[in-house]
């Protein structure tokens, strides 16, 4: 084993000694500026000017060695303030420089930059353990009084985890349920509101009459707050509640089809639920550095506003549009539907569309007589499809976006396989079957069962890795995104219009029927469009105005 070890790393010393040989071969072909000679053409006014309209080919190089410690990111040809934006940005996640490098040709061009990151590669259960003990840390504060500093960790933060203990750790450790109320009316930030309320879900001893007067303020929430994370959280609270009657007095009252009162949130004239997230939006797609079987991360540009329904479609909901479906593990009309191929799903998302009053010309998806008819043949989607409006299955960035709710852990609250059953229907706690949707903890985008009960079918055709129809710089070709870490800008736009039973299609978020390994964020399923499979449903999405 020694010897080996030996052999590995005289090897690498080998290709390393190759590599800056390399480089200085390179620096050697150009102008070497320690050379006496070129002082007076160095020197000369006209030189800076000579070597900008050279247009010198500049050429940034990294020789990186694979780590368990480390993960890399490096920043380079960007403008000088877009650098030092993204500088800001991974300094936020947890990267920190470990060389910086500027280069300026001309006092009339700007420099240009390029650096390396590290950031620590930190086992799961590490984290974890780091954030219970801070959880105790902080029940141990407020058994003291000093609660301001506690309530402050309640904030949401690209890293959930301390705030997901907190939220389980209040009522166990005796936390009086008064005093999480009182807070909820005082507290202003909205995302300490949301923890809140999902805590005082954990408290199952209250009074009759301390439930009702919560009650109202729920159900005024529920009804009035533009935040989509407080109106997911209060009907969550409601719900565990048995105040069904409540929920759907109000659903029937803002059942318009229209956002109302500058919310965030609206319903469908039939009564779904959808949730409006703003755009353009940029954010890390794809695993954790410490996740097995990784998805490669990059940066996804989102260059729309797009709405995304809070559940997945159930099968009352899609009995209105077609009495099949699939009973064995769908038991309940509230349950999601399970069973559906893609193409019923897209003609589902046509047919709401209809239903809805959505113009022609919005539609993504043909005639559903088109969808039927053409299942084995090759068809096409319109021109630029996610520019219009009409109801559509989400995209997978769409998806993984609306998952995550802003968290860069595996999953929307952190990562612990103990906190799963809170937020998700799987092996381990589904009994074999689907439940009823929006019976678990939402995301902070107010989304619910966005892991397990069913698997969800996306827009995208499965490439085994990433695809994108345009990435920075945008060149018009078709890109691959692969192997290691990458700090890449792509876009998601529609550049699969070509539809064919060939292709499988993208699945997001785990069922039932799954292990606690595939349900997550990032991790990617595929299916062909065509199958019936009894662990996919989906849910629906549409472009935003």
């Amino acid at each position: 084993m020694q010897n080996f070890w030996v052999g590995a790393l005289a090897k690498y010393k080998r290709y390393t000694d190759r590599a800056v040989a390399l480089l200085e071969q390179a620096v050697d072909c150009g102008y070497d500026f320690s050379n006496t000679d070129l002082d007076a053409l160095r020197d000369h006014p006209s030189f800076p000017g000579l070597l900008h309209q050279a247009k010198l080919d500049r050429r940034y190089a990294v020789v990186r060695r694979p780590s368990a410690e480390f993960e890399a990111k490096d920043l380079h040809g960007l403008p000088p303030q877009e650098h030092r934006n993204r500088c800001h940005e991974l300094f936020m996640e947890g990267y920190r420089p470990v060389a910086i490098s500027v280069v300026s040709i001309g006092e009339d061009q700007p420099p240009t930059t390029a650096s390396v990151w590290h950031r620590p590669l930190v086992a799961e259960e590490s984290l974890e353990e780091l954030a219970k003990r801070q959880a105790n840390a902080a029940i141990g504060l407020m058994r003291k009084g000093i609660s301001e500093r506690v309530w402050a960790l309640l904030q949401h933060q690209p890293e959930p985890r301390l705030r997901s203990r907190l939220i389980h750790r209040f009522s166990p450790a005796g936390v009086d349920a008064q005093t999480i109320a009182d807070r909820l009316r005082r507290e202003s930030d909205v995302s300490a509101r949301r923890a809140l309320i999902l805590a005082l879900g954990e408290y199952q001893g209250l009074t009759a009459a301390h439930r009702q007067k919560l009650t109202d303020t729920l159900c005024d929430l529920y009804r009035n707050h533009p935040d989509a994370g407080i109106h997911g959280a209060s009907e969550w609270l409601l719900r565990s509640w048995g105040k069904t009657e409540e929920i759907e007095k109000i659903e029937r009252d803002l059942a318009t089809g229209q956002i109302e009162g500058g919310r965030q949130w609206y319903l469908t004239k039939r009564g779904q639920t959808l949730v409006v997230l703003p755009g353009p939006v940029e954010f890390l797609m794809g695993s954790p550095g410490t996740e097995k079987d990784r998805s490669v991360t990059h940066t996804r540009h989102i260059p729309r506003s797009f709405a995304i329904a809070t559940k997945e479609v159930t099968v009352g909901e899609f009995q209105l549009f077609s009495k099949e479906l699939h009973q064995a593990t769908a038991p309940k009309r509230l349950c999601p539907l399970s069973g559906v191929t893609w193409y019923r799903a897209v003609a589902y998302c046509r047919w709401l569309s209809e239903q809805e009053g959505i113009p022609e010309a919005q539609m993504c998806y043909p005639p559903i007589e088109e969808i039927e008819k053409n299942q084995n043949l090759v068809w096409f989607l319109p021109e630029g499809y996610l520019r219009r409006t009409g109801y559509r299955l989400p995209t997978e960035a769409e998806w993984e976006y609306a998952c995550r709710a802003g968290a860069l852990t595996s999953r929307c609250y952190g990562g612990a396989d103990k906190l799963l059953g809170e937020y998700a229907w799987y092996r381990d706690t589904s009994n074999g079957r689907t439940w009823p949707v929006g019976t678990l903890k939402p995301n902070d985008f107010g989304l619910f069962d966005m892991y397990g009960n069913v698997w969800e079918w996306c827009q995208d055709i499965y490439y085994e890795h990433y695809t994108v129809g345009h990435a920075t710089p945008q060149d018009g070709s078709h890109h691959i995104i692969r192997g290691e870490t990458r700090l890449m800008t792509a876009e998601d736009v529609a550049s699969d219009i070509m539809v064919t039973n060939d292709e499988s299609r993208v699945l997001r978020g785990g069922a039932f029927t799954d292990g606690a390994a595939r349900v997550r964020s990032a991790y990617r399923y595929y299916m062909p469009p065509a199958p019936k499979y009894s662990s996919i449903g989906f849910r629906v999405a549409r472009t935003w105005p």
